[in-house]
């Protein structure tokens, strides 16, 4: 492990948290502003509605509440004897001071974090939600740590009463006693080499299904509010039932938090001897590069094969291997070593995933602000009538097919279930048999089905009908129809999608085709799995309605057990599930009508929100100018603000190291002197070209924008800016990758590399007169090789000179009129005339290239409003390539 870079990842991840928590506290503020000045305009309900993006804003609030902590979590799960007090002892390279034993040892949450000698102590809290109020006790730990080795029996003598489980037979592990006792929370703040790199380390309990309920919330609340990376620790190589049985209860406690929460899987008690099973010598690499990594994959494969652990591991975790008791070999110790290490990197890498989070919210809601902005586009009456109209019968034609598909998909899963169910019913009898309660039983049975046989089935069949769902999408043009060039159905499908993505239309009403198949299935999700959202009280009331509708689908599946006299343990069981899977098979019989229904009132839902946007344009034709006044105020504080969080992304993107920019190499001189260009590093990473201001100002976070704009549109030819970085002299700087450029090869091109070139350029110009922004930088300077016959449009020299830096930036608004977007098609008439004139005589070619030439000259029309339009220059050169 080397404890160097662990402490600079850790601080350097502290400090990405903090720029996120500071540019989430800044957006936060002027988010505020805008809304009051929003209101003091009095604008109608349409604009309300439309700002309505801006305004929810309570979910980032409370994350980035969680963003601050400046050291890495960390929490030890398992059942009892599965080797957490053992790794922590390893861990901290000490002698064991915490109670360890067969059986439960112990009840409380224990964190251990780093102090001084002289500040060594152990703190109770009243319960972890309480931890930063007065503790209700205190032991002093420093005389143990005051000489040269620590007295680590000591240590164990002085917290023995405040860690170690009651007496079960004074205080009953079901009592309100024990229930007070277990809820405590305490703090053990010692020296350590292991936690003073930043990282605190939380011991739970032996965990079990028939835990007391306060063990399952203690652990619950841990997770909520710590937001820990979690250590999965379990003993045997195969997942055994009472593995099983843990885990299952894990996810009991951690309801929907486990989707959000990181896990490491750690097989413990892997003896070097079961590794190296003959007395041959094998030396260090050998048993590093085959053996162990065989060893690591065998017991990979046999957790994978536990129900839900597959995805569970691909998404949200990874595994290894450990054996404290075999650091007597060497090979042990190599084993072990290499574990914490991979271990600490996951943590590491886990450790930014909410700043992660917040940040996407904030850009998101970034987004809706730039969209606010620009609200609509100069229609008339009539065009916007014929948009509703189109968008509506979009909407009923699409309808028909969505609910066809339905009955078939409820068919097929409960299908699934039910053979699953008979399956593996033996086996779940057996499990449950071996528990004494008949209602701890039924609950038993209850999470299993649902864990792993429902859970895993939903999962799967959303994936498989995902993916057909996909396909669907994005490669069946019926499907979509042309929905993305209804700005009516694009808005309506944006607000339908629930959160903003990065990309042009077309891709985002794909995406929305893509969502919306496999909505019923989340609808089918909801009723067959159980959430602690619905204990929540405040979410009940929300949802009160969909809450009675589960309940009365639920009635065959949760009834009480009814139990007859004399009824074996395994008989209660059997007959318990076999009303479960009579219940599934009534419930599917009802849910067919339902969703007749619901579908329903989906597209109603669409149709609302479509008339919703034709008012809202009705209603802003005469208001237009007066709310982009208001949002334009605000233009450039939140551009500044979307590019602090895109830098804090991509120093993640590079775990925390600076780049480096060659001020020794500037690649070229901007003809008006407003910029900066030098070759730069980033890491591992070569090849860039920066791009910055030459005097400082906020105009370089708009220019920053605008290629965050173009990021979204997902333009394949357009050169892509790739990270963001900040110097201490606020310097922004702009990286995009280094090619070389077209003006250096001029007189090499083919015919074919023309109008390669020409055909590039316009379609790149398409998708930008599409999305009403212009380029107005086309020239053979800003045009550049990526490889053979495939060419990049970047931005890099300006094509008119004496502009101010604000002229120049300005350049990108949108709303641009024709002639304005004529002019980037005389630009590339001019450059077309450019490579035209380049090109030898060829007698072959004669006729193809005066199609070419005429083309050309119709680009450079007097009349903007004679020019040809991106797309239909796109179509003739097509054309002429299949000539060529």
């Amino acid at each position: 492990m080397d404890e160097i870079e662990v402490t600079r990842i850790i601080q350097s991840n502290h400090r990405i948290r903090q720029m996120v928590q500071q540019a989430t506290n800044e957006f936060l503020s002027l988010q505020s502003a805008l809304l009051q000045q929003i209101e003091r305009e009095k604008f109608d309900q349409t604009i309300e509605r439309k700002s309505k993006p801006l305004i929810d804003i309570l979910k980032i609030q409370r994350l980035n509440k969680q963003v601050t902590a400046d050291k890495v979590q960390l929490a030890l799960v398992g059942e009892n004897s599965s080797g957490k007090t053992s790794l922590i002892h390893f861990l901290l390279e000490s002698d064991p001071f915490l109670p360890s034993d067969v059986g439960s040892v112990s009840a409380r949450i224990i964190r251990l974090t780093y102090s001084n000698n002289t500040e060594a102590c152990l703190y109770v809290y009243q319960s972890i939600n309480e931890r930063h109020k007065e503790h209700i006790e205190h032991v002093n730990l420093s005389e143990y740590f005051l000489v040269s080795e620590p007295d680590w029996n000591g240590v164990k003598d002085a917290i023995l009463t405040h860690v170690a489980r009651p007496d079960p037979d004074k205080i009953r592990k079901d009592s309100d006693e024990f229930a007070e006792w277990a809820k405590k929370f305490v703090e053990i703040r010692i020296p350590s080499k292991f936690l003073k790199l930043g990282i605190d380390l939380y011991d739970t309990p032996g965990l079990l299904f028939s835990d007391p309920p306060v063990l399952k919330k203690n652990l619950h609340d841990l997770i909520k509010t710590i937001i820990p990376t979690v250590v999965f620790m379990y003993e045997n190589a195969s997942f055994t039932s009472d593995t099983k049985d843990c885990f299952l209860a894990l996810k009991e406690a951690l309801g929907k938090q486990l989707d959000d929460t990181r896990i490491f899987f750690l097989n413990t008690k892997v003896d070097i001897g079961t590794i190296i099973t003959n007395n041959e010598e094998i030396n260090a690499e050998e048993f590093e590069k085959r053996i162990l990594v065989n060893a690591r994959e065998e017991r990979k494969n046999l957790l994978l094969k536990a129900p839900g652990m597959a995805e569970q591991i691909s998404q949200f975790g990874d595994f290894n291997v450990i054996s404290v008791e075999s650091q007597w070999d060497p090979n042990g110790v190599k084993m072990n070593q290499l574990t914490v290490d991979h271990l600490i990197q996951f943590v590491a890498n886990s450790d930014l995933k909410l700043a992660k989070k917040v940040s996407a919210l904030v850009l998101s809601t970034i987004n809706s602000f730039f969209d606010f902005a620009f609200v609509t586009t100069h229609r008339t009456h009539e065009q916007l009538q014929e948009l509703r109209r189109n968008a509506r019968q979009w909407t009923e034609n699409y309808f028909i097919h969505y609910q066809s598909d339905l009955d078939g998909i409820l068919r097929n899963l409960y299908d699934v279930i039910a053979s699953e169910i008979n399956e593996k019913m033996e086996s779940i009898v057996q499990r449950a048999a071996k528990l004494d309660a008949v209602e701890t039983m039924r609950q038993y049975i209850r999470t299993l089905v649902k864990e792993e046989i429902i859970s895993v089935i939903i999962k799967k069949f959303i994936g498989d009908y995902a993916m057909r769902s996909i396909v669907r999408a994005f490669f069946d043009s019926s499907l979509l129809n042309n929905a993305d060039k209804n700005e009516f159905l694009v808005a309506v499908q944006q607000n339908l999608l629930d959160h903003q993505v990065n990309t042009d239309d077309e891709t985002f009403c794909q995406l929305y085709l893509c969502k919306a198949s496999i909505k019923p299935l989340y609808f089918i999700c909801d009723i067959l799995i159980e959430t602690d959202d619905e204990d929540n009280d405040t979410k009940a009331r929300k949802n009160s309605e969909r809450n009675e509708l589960k309940k009365k689908l639920r009635q065959g599946i949760n009834r009480r057990i009814v139990q007859s006299k004399n009824m074996e343990q395994r008989d209660i069981a059997q007959q318990y599930l076999n009303d479960m899977r009579s219940g599934f098979m009534k419930q599917k019989n009802h849910l067919n009508q339902i969703l007749e229904q619901w579908c329903e009132e989906e597209k109603q839902e669409v149709k609302e929100k479509i008339d919703e946007q034709y008012e809202l344009a009705k209603k802003l034709l005469p208001q237009r100018n007066k709310a982009y006044d208001v949002t334009n105020k605000y233009f450039e504080q939140f551009a500044h603000i979307q590019c602090k969080l895109f830098i804090a992304q991509s120093l993640t993107s590079f775990n925390g190291h600076i780049p480096t920019l060659n001020l020794a190499e500037q690649i070229f001189i901007d003809d008006n002197k407003l910029f900066q260009f030098y070759s730069a590093e980033w890491l591992d990473k070569k090849d860039f070209i920066v791009k910055k201001l030459k005097n400082v100002s906020n105009m370089q976070y708009l220019e920053a924008h605008y290629y965050l704009e173009l990021s979204k549109m997902s333009i394949p030819n357009c050169l892509p800016l790739l990270y963001l970085y900040e110097n201490s002299n606020n310097e922004l700087w702009m990286f995009f990758p280094k090619y070389e450029c077209l003006e250096n090869k001029i007189n090499t091109l083919t015919i074919k590399n023309v109008f390669n070139i020409i055909l590039t350029i316009a379609t790149c110009l398409q998708k930008l007169h599409d999305n009403e922004l212009t380029h107005g930088n086309v020239n053979v300077r800003n045009i550049y090789i990526k490889n053979d016959d495939k060419y990049l449009l970047g931005d890099f020299h300006s094509t008119r000179m004496n502009e101010t830096l604000e002229e120049y930036v300005h350049k990108y608004k949108k709303h641009q009129e024709l002639t304005i977007v004529g002019n980037d098609i005389y630009s590339l008439g001019e450059l077309g005339m450019l490579l035209y004139e380049s090109l030898g005589k060829n007698e072959n070619m004669v006729k193809i290239l005066d199609e070419f030439k005429s083309l050309i000259e119709k680009c450079l029309d007097q009349d903007p409003v004679s020019r040809p339009k991106a797309s239909k220059i796109a179509e003739v050169l097509k054309s002429l390539l299949e000539k060529v």
